[in-house]
């Protein structure tokens, strides 16, 4: 019942990150509309990327919601640092930064998902050497016991 309850929601997190990519592709496209209109003269006010921004910031902290639901879903390595690099991403994407601010940003991003491959190389070792116990490199050097048939002459 409750691995039920979780593929639920689960679903519905996955149909939730769908909606707000849907929603963000109609904001880049209104905002372009916009930017594009207004070069051409036929808006007479000038275009406010405020708006914009707001609506990216509101976006961003919808799907950092919907990771951190997914993560409490499913607590592992891999969702907690999914989770960081959308907050990252959205600190970088939002925020007035400096250089060294998108510099470390950059930084933290690759080191996450660098400790992220770093997990998963550990995770698959393990399981291969559980799976393959006595397969290692020793037991390949060892002498395999020979089968003799029994003759009678």
């Amino acid at each position: 019942m409750r691995e039920a309850i979780r593929k639920w929601i689960q679903r519905i997190c996955d149909l939730l990150e769908l909606l707000v990519a849907v929603l963000v592709l109609i904001g880049i496209a209104d905002a372009l509309v916009g930017y594009f209109l207004g070069f051409t003269g036929i808006y007479h006010w000038i275009v406010d990327t405020g708006q914009f921004l707001t609506f990216l910031e509101n976006m961003f902290s919808v799907v950092v919601g919907i990771e951190f639901v997914k993560m409490l879903l499913k607590p592992n390595a891999e969702n907690v640092i999914e989770v960081l690099v959308f907050l990252i991403g959205r600190h970088m994407i939002i925020g007035n930064n400096s250089a060294v601010d998108i510099l470390l940003s950059v930084i933290s991003v690759g080191i996450l998902y660098g400790l992220g491959w770093f997990l998963r190389t550990m995770d698959t070792q393990e399981t291969e050497s559980q799976s393959n116990a006595g397969s290692g490199l020793l037991t390949k050097f060892r002498k395999k016991p020979e089968h003799h048939d029994c003759e009678t002459e």
